[in-house]
């Protein structure tokens, strides 16, 4: 009899045993959520010179404030489409020729335009082609001729606009067209590998629709080129007092471009610079809480500008 209760014992103990260690096996086995955040970091010098040379030890990050390491370290020097949007949505006829001028006087001094593309927005809210991004494996002529595309920009921008002049369409939603048109663009050059910018010029348009101080149209088109690995840099075209800017600012802030004021021709030189160095700086989110945190990169290097996006959702 005290064999056979010794013999039960030692199965219920072995059972329980056996559950004890089942169990904890299923809770190790639990996925455990984490997020690598990706920053793509532009370099410039005191002269608005890309800076080539920095390292992962020239970097800082910190997320809300804590600082992190950086678990991977990239620089790339490989040129990277940029793709020109002409918006005539949003301006009046004066300041479409205007900017025409100014933006083929600039294309027409420009060096390398292998990887510039460019795009009209037009008054009836269609996307109207100067130069096309390539679809993928497909390739884009350079110029015929041997001769840069970007030298008859002139006669060319003045063909399309004129046969694009004619009357807006009635009821045209300028806001949910415009950043339609920027979501398109950008999904088009999303299947190319790397990171992509495109340069808006225009007018802007208001932020509307205010949820802390963020319009959620801006914030779903933003967020939808950063994850697409698209920076929308921005020229204002309007007056600091239009109240517009803050469209431009949201974009630069989510997708890690910059605004520039009436000032085409440096932010072509920017962007076409920066287009050819990048640094790709990853690190892991510490808390996946579906909040937007503030994201802040700097460099030990002295005189050294970094231009990057300010924060992600975390989710």
């Amino acid at each position: 009899m005290r064999l056979r209760s010794k013999w039960f014992l030692g199965i219920l103990l072995a059972a329980g045993f056996t559950t004890t260690v089942a169990f904890k096996r299923e809770e190790n086995s639990k996925p455990q959520k984490t997020k690598r955040v990706a920053l793509n970091v532009i370099a410039f010098d005191q002269n608005d010179h890309v800076v080539n040379d920095l390292t992962a030890h020239d970097f800082q990050v910190t997320d809300q404030g804590k600082p992190q390491p950086i678990a991977s370290f990239e620089h790339n020097e490989q040129p990277a489409p940029v793709a020109i949007l002409f918006d005539l949505l949003n301006d009046g006829a004066g300041a479409q020729g205007y900017g025409a001028q100014e933006i083929a006087r600039a294309l027409q001094h420009l060096g390398s335009s292998d990887s510039l593309y460019f795009y009209l927005l037009t008054r009836e809210a269609n996307l109207r082609v100067v130069r096309a991004v390539p679809a993928p494996g497909v390739e884009v002529e350079a110029g015929q001729n041997n001769v840069p595309w970007t030298q008859r920009i002139g006669p060319l921008l003045d063909a399309i606009m004129n046969s694009v002049a004619g009357l807006r369409q009635q009821d045209i939603d300028n806001i949910s067209a415009t950043h339609g048109a920027i979501k398109a663009l950008g999904s088009m050059m999303a299947p190319i590998p790397g990171r992509k910018y495109i340069l808006w010029i225009s007018r802007g348009i208001p932020l509307s629709f205010r949820r802390n101080d963020t319009s959620p149209i801006v914030d779903q088109a933003a967020r939808a080129l950063d994850d697409e690995g698209v920076t929308l840099d921005s020229v204002d075209q309007g007056s600091s007092v239009s109240g517009t800017s803050g469209t431009f600012e949201e974009f630069a802030k989510i997708t890690g471009g910059k605004t520039y004021y009436n000032e085409f021709d440096k932010a072509l030189s920017e962007v076409m610079n920066a287009s050819r160095s990048n640094y790709i700086i990853q690190f892991d989110a510490a808390k996946l809480d579906g909040k937007y945190h503030k994201v802040r990169v700097t460099s030990s290097r002295k005189g050294v500008r970094l231009q990057v996006k300010q924060g992600y959702y975390a989710e």
